[in-house]
Order: structure tokens, then C-alpha cells, then sequence
């Protein structure tokens, strides 16, 4: 599942790490050796691709298998992505790719640039050959997203199940946090090597602060939820219960955050009414942001609420099972920190946070503040007409939010 990503010439990015490029650029000269192509890294990145979807059915009318196409030749432009493509198709994985309309969906025009804030992607392990959904906003809005999100469910999630089966601990592997945080880690790098056109702010958190990163990551979403990292198995009900806790109190501070968004947004309104009439356009950007985080609230409400059911439900499991059950169900859990599957994928978190921050280095990082379009107001410019013109009035309609 990718919720992670809010996510272009990358020429210096060729020679940037030799973490990548030695061994990428090697291995796609045995594939054109092989293939009895030019051995040219262009003729490798068309290549890559036709040889991948040759085990990756594209699903959907022509018209959607045609943007996958253009977001698979873009996500060829990323050489770790291609290093990861070639370890695909050497291990002859398949897949099945396709979009889907992911509930909560709405478009929004930000700052003039169309988006959405709800899950970019979702890997369905339950079929056969696996399925990966891309969100059908991408066809829309958030197009330079798409290329990491492809990686992170394919490259991520389809490979380490296959992964995971191989080595018998799949069951495991479905409440351990490292696939969700590898898978992550995939797309964030690939993004990077894009030259970060897209939102890398979950990137450069889980950099900069890992553990509030987790922290917050691990109440995202009812399946987020139920992961754990390999000391957290050993005991998971302790950890379920203060996720639960952790739950509500975000839930009792979304009424503020709803309540001051609609505040800003009748602000707005007050302007461009009779009393003042202003050209409701010089508003469109930051009416926009306002009305797209209150559908983010209502999302995140939604979420809230199903991370809590969910964990309680794993916890009613335990009242419910006898003793033995629930032992041999935690054993499995436990028996993580003794696998070597586990040691593994620990050791790759660590290395592509290594690669990730890295990257981040040599990348401009995001403003901080949004910067407005021409002929747009900011919320800094919008707070400082509001205390001008609340200044010379003593009574003003409603109250402003403390």
C-alpha cells in the first residue's frame, strides 16, 4: 500500500553514487549482450521495459494500459529502478497492474497544479498472480507520483511476498513493518532520482526523524496499523493498545483543524462578498487548499476509526482464542527476530535509508512555505488582510478560532 508518496534530466544522478551505478550500468550491458541488442545504456531503458511487461499484465481499456506504458517508460529514467526492474525479471515474478477508483478520492487544483491526498496504490496478495492497483487519480493529477508508486507496489511489495513465501514466513511477514517501510524507501529513491518533481515530505520525515515517522505511520491506516517492527512482535498487544490510544487522541484534534479550515474559508467568503468585493479569482489557490484539507480531515477521520475496529478486533482475537491459540499465534510473530529473512530486509532498510539520505543531500529541499502564484493570495497574506480589516472593526460576525 502506498499513502507515502505525496511523490527532469537526472544525468548528474548517473555518477552521483557508485552505490547504483557500477552495478546497474553492468548488468544492463549483460542485458543487451544478451538480448542481441546495442549495448548502450538508451537501448537498455527501452528494453527493460518491454522485457518487464512481458511478465506484468497490464489491465483496463487501451486508453489506461497506454498512461501505464508512459509511466513505466518513465520509471526507467530512475537506475536504481531499472537495477530492480532486471532483478524482476531474472526472477521471473508476474503481476498483474491496473487502476482502480480508490474511495475518497477528489481532485483538487493546489497552487494552479491538480492533486489528491488519498492512497496512490495497493497490492492485492491475495491473487494470483498478485494485483497492483494504482489509484485512478493518477490519470488526472499527480502524474509525475505514478512512476515511484508503481515502484514501490511492484518492486516492493509484489517482490518480497514472492520473497517472503520463498523463505516460510509469510504469515509473519504480514505484521512485520519492514515491507511496508522497504517498499517506501523504493519509491522515495526513485522519486529522488526523478529530481524530486514529486512531494518528498514523507521521505525526508522518515530521514530526519524515523521514530516519529513510525509513529505517526502506524495509525495511517488499519493495515499500517497491524504491522510491527521485529522487537514490537515479541509483544504486540502492549504496542496495539497504545496505537489505539494514540488514535484517539488524533481523533479529538480533528475538530479543531476542521473547524479553523472552515473558518479561513468564510474569511475568504467576507471578502469576496457585498461588504468588500474582491475578485473571488485572486482566492482560487488557497480556497482550494483549504476545501482539499477538509476532505483530507474527513479521510483521515475515516482512517482513524477503522485503525481503531481494526486493532481491536486483533486484540479481541486474543480474549476470544484460548491460550495455546494465542501462544502459537505470537510465536510466529516472535520467531522473527530469529529468521534470517528478517535479518535481511532489517539490513535493507538500512541501506536505502543510507542511499535515500544520500540522495536528499544533493536534492534543494521543498519551501517551507508555499509560495503563491501571481495574482494569488498566501495564507500569510490572507492572516495579515484579515487582522487590517478586523483592526478597524470592534464587531465582526463570528468568533475567530483559538
Amino acid at each position: 500500500m502506498n499513502r507515502l508518496h505525496a511523490f527532469p534530466v537526472i544525468a548528474y544522478l548517473l555518477t552521483i553514487n557508485s552505490w547504483c551505478t557500477p552495478h546497474t550500468i553492468g548488468a544492463e550491458k549483460a542485458l543487451t549482450a544478451q538480448s542481441g541488442i546495442p549495448d548502450s545504456v538508451q537501448n537498455a531503458k527501452e528494453r527493460i521495459p518491454q522485457l518487464l511487461l512481458k511478465q506484468v499484465l497490464l489491465g483496463g481499456p487501451q486508453t489506461e494500459r497506454d498512461e501505464l506504458r508512459k509511466f513505466f517508460s518513465r520509471l526507467m529514467d530512475s537506475p536504481y529502478a531499472r537495477q530492480l526492474a532486471l532483478d524482476f525479471i531474472k526472477e521471473d515474478i508476474r503481476a498483474v497492474l491496473a487502476f482502480e477508483d480508490v474511495p475518497g478520492t477528489e481532485i483538487h487544483i493546489v497552487n494552479g497544479k491538480k492533486t489528491f491526498s488519498t492512497f496512490g496504490g495497493h497490492t492485492h496478495r491475495e491473487t494470483s498472480p498478485e494485483t497492483v492497483h494504482l489509484n485512478r487519480g493518477y490519470l488526472q493529477a499527480n502524474k509525475e507520483a505514478a512512476p515511484d508508486a508503481i515502484a514501490h507496489e511492484l518492486f516492493g511489495h509484489v517482490v518480497e511476498h514472492a520473497h517472503a513465501k520463498a523463505a516460510g514466513v509469510w504469515f509473519a511477514s504480514q505484521y512485520h513493518r519492514d515491507g511496508e517501510i522497504n517498499a517506501s524507501l523504493i519509491g522515495w529513491i526513485v522519486s529522488a532520482e526523478l529530481g524530486g518533481k514529486a512531494d518528498d515530505s514523507w521521505g525526508r520525515e522518515y530521514i530526519n526523524h524515523t521514530d516519529r515517522f513510525c509513529k505517526d505511520f502506524s495509525i495511517m491506516s488499519p493495515f499500517y496499523a497491524q504491522i510491527l517492527s521485529t522487537e514490537e512482535m515479541r509483544d504486540p498487544a502492549p504496542v496495539y493498545l497504545r496505537r489505539i490510544q494514540d488514535a484517539e487522541q488524533k481523533l479529538a484534534g480533528l475538530p479543531k483543524l476542521r473547524a479553523m479550515s472552515l473558518y479561513w474559508l468564510k474569511v475568504i467568503a467576507h471578502f469576496t462578498g457585498s461588504h468588500h468585493k474582491m475578485n473571488p479569482a485572486s482566492f482560487s489557490d488557497i480556497r482550494n487548499r483549504f476545501d482539499s484539507k477538509l476532505v483530507e480531515l474527513r479521510n483521515t477521520e475515516s482512517d482513524l476509526c477503522a485503525v481503531k475496529a481494526r486493532l481491536k478486533f486483533l486484540l479481541g482475537r486474543r480474549d476470544k482464542m484460548d491460550l495455546t491459540d494465542w501462544m502459537n499465534w505470537t510465536v510466529q510473530l516472535a520467531a522473527a527476530d530469529r529468521n534470517h529473512y528478517f535479518t535481511r530486509t532489517d539490513a535493507e532498510v538500512d541501506e536505502r535509508k543510507r542511499i535515500l539520505a544520500a540522495l536528499y543531500s544533493k536534492l534543494k529541499p521543498p519551501p517551507k512555505t508555499i509560495q503563491g502564484r501571481n495574482g494569488q493570495f498566501t495564507e500569510r497574506q490572507l492572516k495579515e488582510l484579515w487582522d487590517k480589516d478586523t483592526a478597524h472593526h470592534s464587531l465582526i460576525p463570528w468568533k475567530p478560532i483559538d
